[in-house]
């Protein structure tokens, strides 16, 4: 079932999540305007309401501080980021006069989040390092640096007091979850593959003792940007089906989150090379004409059907056995928006957005 929602936006809900939760986006919506907005966002309907964004103060004139890469928050503050230098700000959720400018973390940051106690996490790359920091008590403590095969692709989340980021491969090709040793980020591991999604944007949601995860994946095809929500079965390590598409680009998702203390890694160090080394890529090139063509690591004969669904969630094509080639025939569908959902006989699963 598809819902529309036109009002302060346009959205496209392909499936409605059963409880009523908001989160904050931060989102470049009103271009040319180079400013961030701050966006309300409800899981239930997929509908949002713009709120007051503190607006930039210091080095205004440099373009990459005009710019929020991600936001965070916790029970009585949203904080924000800027991308060129991490000047960082705060303001009581709720209000329009109490932006404050906290200071600076004199590093590229993209990733942002606050737990419990106080204590906002940052992490981001900078000469092809990615280090990890922590702002608490209006101190700036670099932290360590993560392993350097891992790239933030934009945000920290955490997920039953454990501290994940959402990565990607150096020529963005791929995507995928980090476990972040708080403790001794050189030993944060690799925990699942992403696709190819994207994921800017990450946070958790808690109802009651149980905890949901989600990513917001972007894409960017011919100029017009779409974000998808997306949850992840943190648990079974696997990839839903998208909730929500959203006609705009996400660059940070934020929420106040109950299980977000700092808690002992899981990560196994042993296995982290070959982890990663095993990340899977499907990626379908965009927008298509009359075939669908596209680049994957997966062995043809390890895919057991590609699907093709229409707005409405219609299944309009089903591709399996010798059907599936690295180049598709559908000339005998129409120009629009579909979803194509391509399925790994060992389970995997990778979703894409296509334009026709």
């Amino acid at each position: 079932m598809v819902k529309y929602f036109f009002g302060l936006i346009a959205s496209i809900c392909l499936s409605s999540i059963t409880t009523a939760q908001s989160f904050y986006v931060a989102s470049i919506r009103d271009l040319p305007s180079p400013i961030t907005k701050t966006f309300l966002m409800n899981l239930q309907n997929c509908d949002s309401l713009k709120i007051y964004t503190c607006p930039p103060t210091v080095d205004i004139f440099n373009s990459p501080e005009m710019t929020y890469t991600d936001i965070a928050a916790d029970k009585n503050y949203l904080y924000y980021v800027t991308g060129g230098s991490g000047i960082f700000y705060k303001k009581n959720i709720g209000d329009t006069t109490s932006c404050q400018h906290l200071g600076t973390f004199n590093h590229s940051i993209n990733a942002l989040v606050a737990d419990t106690m106080g204590t906002v996490y940052a992490a981001g790359q900078q000469n092809g390092i990615c280090r990890l920091f922590k702002y608490n008590s209006n101190v700036f403590t670099q932290i360590g640096i993560l392993p350097g095969n891992f790239f933030s692709s934009g945000d920290l989340f955490f997920y039953n007091n454990r501290l994940f980021m959402t990565g990607t491969s150096a020529n963005f090709t791929s995507s995928y979850l980090v476990e972040v040793d708080i403790n001794n980020p050189p030993q944060s591991c690799y925990y699942m593959g992403l696709q190819n999604l994207q994921p800017y944007a990450a946070f958790s949601v808690n109802n009651g003792n149980v905890s949901r995860a989600f990513i917001i994946g972007n894409s960017n095809v011919a100029s017009v940007n779409t974000s998808s929500l997306i949850e992840i079965d943190m648990q079974a390590k696997t990839i839903g089906t998208v909730q929500c598409v959203y006609p705009f680009m996400v660059g940070g998702a934020a929420i106040n989150y109950d299980y977000s203390t700092a808690g002992i890694s899981l990560c196994n160090t042993t296995s982290l090379k070959n982890q990663f080394s095993d990340v899977n890529f499907f990626k379908v090139n965009n927008p298509i004409t009359d075939f669908i063509t596209f680049q994957t690591n997966v062995n043809l004969s390890d895919i057991s059907s590609i699907e093709l669904f229409d707005v409405s969630g219609k299944r309009i094509k089903n591709f399996t056995g010798s059907d599936i080639s690295e180049k598709i025939n559908i000339t005998d569908i129409a120009p629009g928006i579909y979803i194509l959902n391509m399925h790994a006989i060992a389970g995997d699963q990778y979703q894409q957005k296509l334009i026709k």
